[in-house]
């Protein structure tokens, strides 16, 4: 939602019912799963 939609991380984490820091917390999980798919790699 920060991203494609173009929101700030506590307006994504308050529509997502979360707080600012677990939002954090998914963004950079979904940026690390994201490029290991990308690169063909397992980033963990």
């Amino acid at each position: 939602m920060v991203k494609i939609k173009g929101l700030s991380i506590e307006q994504a984490a308050a529509q997502a019912g979360v707080s600012q820091g677990a939002m954090r917390v998914r963004i950079h999980r979904g940026y690390r799963a994201l490029r290991a798919r990308l690169l063909g790699g397992d980033d963990e």
